[in-house]
């Protein structure tokens, strides 16, 4: 699971810098020339003022066979070989930040486990909010036991929590 994630998030990457990145700096789309070309590659921008003060800019990758002269849009070919390419270069630097984050925070529970245990039985975890809760009324009335030995909750609200624990036994 860990490297899909980093595969596809190295895909996420080369593709967008070859769509977005290729259309605004068209050399981008050069690294995928020998890849989807046999003939000269090359890229035309056209203008278009469709409106006054609207502007529609395209760009085509075009493949010119040398022997007919006659050129074959290859701008989908190129987009995606290229995408895979800038994928494959980001491929590493993902991976190692990856890697890295992945051992922080293995260091990180480590040294809470640690720290819990230098603790020993002072200190009782609480579940945050929303996460699962025991069904079972003696661990429940187990835990409240415990908080109010801990004087994290009064004898009034130990008392009232009790009797709505036993209450739904």
């Amino acid at each position: 699971m860990f490297l899909l994630k980093v595969i596809i998030s190295s895909l996420f990457i080369g593709m967008l810098v070859s769509w977005s990145g290729g259309s605004i700096f068209p050399a981008l789309f050069n690294v995928a020339a020998p890849f989807v070309c046999n003939g000269k590659f090359s890229v035309e921008t056209e203008v278009f003022r469709p409106r006054p003060g609207e502007t529609v800019i395209t760009q085509t990758a075009l493949c010119t066979n040398p022997n007919t002269g006659k050129s074959t849009d290859i701008s989908l070919e190129t987009i995606v070989v290229a995408g895979l390419i800038y994928s494959a270069i980001v491929f590493v630097p993902v991976l190692v930040i990856a890697i890295r984050r992945r051992t922080r925070e293995a260091q990180d529970a480590a040294n809470l486990e640690k720290t819990l245990g230098a603790l020993g039985s002072s200190v009782t975890i609480i579940p945050a909010q929303g996460m699962k809760k025991s069904e079972d009324p003696a661990e429940k009335l187990r835990k409240l036991k415990e908080m109010k030995d801990a004087d994290l909750i009064t004898e009034p609200e130990y008392e009232s929590k009790r009797a709505e624990i036993i209450s739904k036994m």
